[in-house]
Formats: structure tokens, sequence, C-alpha cells
């Protein structure tokens, strides 16, 4: 209340320093969800950020949006890309849309915004196109994306999808969030909407699962705005590989991966796992549209 507004960071794979001195060197307030305690700034300098791994620090601005964006311009930012519909509190993305729509359509938005359009839920999703949301809708500065789904989960977690268990976690493969029959579903969907996807796949059977979907839709040809593609792409094989040149399905890529993950990789899927996993170059070489991107702020 009060004119204060909220904008928040995730911490997964922040060090602890890292988001401490970062806070410090702000103006900014910070509010932990996860443990539900309030800082302000001068606390920091005793805080012991342990209990956020993994969570989410909200950052706390006295300036509205439009000001925000301003100090984002000021800082050499020009425009972002972001996934908020079941990020923000609430996940009220009805809410959050008729916002960004309104200070669009008031001049107030001095930062391109390209949003993913994230949700958790194949009813929530299909709610959004059917109240006539579509890729590639804009107006001044912000553009409707594509659909963003969330497959598995994250190598460091043992949640990645894998069509084998993990070398040092015997009999773990990973978690999905959508089957097959409801990933071919949602594309068949997509595809007869015109609207693209993005789906996070970091294991080899997540991205098996939703290559299988983009192959299988009867709408795909239909699609003006069908590049689909997958966002990480990390544990690959030449199959797989093969499978997204053959469906032309896009990677968005994220190279500093290669840095962070480089010795812990190999514990997790073994040795006959490391050919073609992280496969940056053959993407190029194979003629696969891959876009790097950062991660931030989930990785900086």
């Amino acid at each position: 209340g009060g004119g204060m507004s909220w904008y928040f960071i995730e911490t997964e794979r922040f060090q602890e320093e890292q988001v401490k001195e970062a806070l410090l060197n702000s103006q900014f307030d910070a509010f932990v969800p996860k443990k539900e305690m309030y800082f302000k700034k001068g606390d920091l300098t005793t805080l012991t950020l342990r209990f956020l791994f993994p969570g989410t620090v909200l950052i706390h601005d006295p300036a509205s949006p439009p000001q925000f964006a301003k100090k984002l311009n000021e800082c050499g930012f020009t425009g972002v890309q972001s996934d908020d519909l079941a990020s923000l509190p609430g996940k009220n993305w009805r809410r959050i849309m008729a916002s960004y729509k309104a200070l669009d359509a008031r001049g107030e938005l001095s930062i391109r915004h390209y949003e993913q359009c994230l949700f958790e839920r194949a009813e929530d999703a299909k709610a959004f196109i059917e109240e006539g949301y579509r890729t590639g809708q804009r107006g001044e500065n912000f553009t409707i994306g594509p659909m963003k789904l969330i497959q598995d989960g994250s190598l460091g977690a043992r949640t990645a999808a894998m069509n084998e268990p993990y070398e040092d976690a015997p009999g773990n493969t990973g978690i999905i969030t959508f089957s097959q029959d409801e990933l071919d579903d949602l594309f068949a969907f997509f595809d007869r909407h015109q609207m693209q996807a993005a789906v996070h796949c970091i294991g080899d059977r997540a991205m098996d699962m939703v290559i299988e979907a983009a192959a299988k839709s009867p709408f795909r040809k239909d699609n003006k705005k069908g590049r689909h593609g997958i966002v990480h792409c990390q544990i690959t094989n030449p199959r797989i590989l093969e499978k997204m040149k053959e469906q032309d399905l896009l990677a968005y890529i994220q190279p500093v991966f290669i840095d962070l993950d480089m010795n812990t990789v190999e514990p997790a899927v073994g040795a006959r796992r490391m050919d073609k996993i992280y496969a940056w170059k053959s993407m190029l070489d194979m003629g696969i549209h891959a876009s790097g991107g950062s991660d931030a702020p989930v990785v900086s």
C-alpha cells in the first residue's frame, strides 16, 4: 500500500553473499515469503540468507512501476523478457495482463516488455488463449510472447526428467509436469489457435515428450506461429538433436551453464551420457535455431 511496489528475484542459483551484497548495494528493502520475514535495508548487514535456497526475494521499491522502468533505462536496459503470469504473488494472470496493458496504453512503459506466458495448469493456459491472447500481439512497448510451460525440474535437485536413472541416485529418473496425453492436447490446442510454445526441459525424457507432442499435432502446419522451442536443452543426445532439427524446434539455451555446471554434470549423468550434452556448437552446425539467454535472475 501507500504507493509502494514489489519486484522480485528468484534465488535458486545465487550464492548467499552475492544476494546479500546486491541487496545492500541497492536502495531496496527485502521480503522473504518462504519465512514470512521482512527486512529493512539496514537489517541485511547481519542477515544470513541460507534459508533462501531455493526461494524468492522480493525487493521493495517506493517508486511506481513506470518510475522503476525508468531506473532500468538509466542502467542501460531497453527491453526485458519475463514470465510473470504464474510467478507473481496471487498468480492472477488477468490482473497482471490488465495492468501491463493499461500502463502501455497510457505510454508509461519506458522499457520494451516481452511476456513469456507462464502457466502451471493446462486449463489456465487454455483460458488465456480462449480469451483472445496470441503470440505476437503487441501494443507500444508490451508484446505477448510464447506460452511458457515447465515440463521437468532441475539437474541440481535431480528432478530433471531422465530416460535412465541418475548415476548418483539409482532409481530416480526425475519428475514431469504434464503427461504425454496432456502435452499432445496442449500442442494441438496451441497450433489450432496460432500460439507459440516454449517449454522448460532439462532432461532427455522431458525433451522426448515435447518433441513427440510437437510432431503429433494435427494443426502444426496451420500455425503461422508454430516455431515452438525447448528452453535449456541440456541433457541432449544425437537422436534428440536430429529430432529437434527435423521438427524445426528452437533451442533457448544459456551458455553460462557451461561454466556453472562443468564439474557437476558427470556425477549426475555418468560418463556414458556426456556425449552431445550442452551441445550448443552441434546445434549451430546442424542448423538448429539456437538463441542464447542469461537465465537471469536465477543465474547471474
